[in-house]
């Protein structure tokens, strides 16, 4: 990325305890990278969350949320960049998609100064329409 960048950060969760099961032992403080999955069958705008083994070899330990994999996916394909840090322990994770899930705090950062702009309302509509979708309060 050139020039300035800018960052927008947000709580959050990570997912897919029950795919990649204990082959991760998250720790707060923990660093966390992330890609699109193109591969992924189930869902074309998957994003995964890689544990860097070495410099040059990572392995996918979880998934962001599919609730916001639409957005992140447009956000990494137009040059941003989506990084976390664990922020507390496994827990089950209430809402529209129950299961275990790892909190964290996610950096979308771009040099995009309008696409950075944008990821708050776009994070604001998404999260509206979950919780009408589900009856919770808005």
């Amino acid at each position: 990325m050139s020039g300035a960048t800018r960052t927008y950060e947000m709580d959050s969760e990570i997912r897919g305890y029950h795919v990649y099961g204990s082959s991760w032992k998250p720790k707060i403080g923990d660093l966390l990278l992330t890609d699109r999955e193109a591969s992924n069958e189930d869902d074309k705008l998957a994003v995964a969350v890689y544990q860097e083994l070495s410099i040059d070899k990572k392995k996918i330990v979880r998934h962001l949320l599919v609730e916001f994999s639409r957005i992140a996916a447009y956000f990494i394909e137009n040059g941003g960049e989506i990084s976390g840090k664990v922020t507390g322990k496994r827990k089950h994770s209430k809402g529209p998609q129950e299961g275990m899930a790892i909190p964290c705090k996610l950096c979308w950062t771009s040099s995009n100064k309008r696409h950075v702009k944008k990821l708050d309302a776009l994070i604001a509509a998404e999260r509206i329409k979950i919780f009408r979708r589900y009856g919770l309060n808005v």
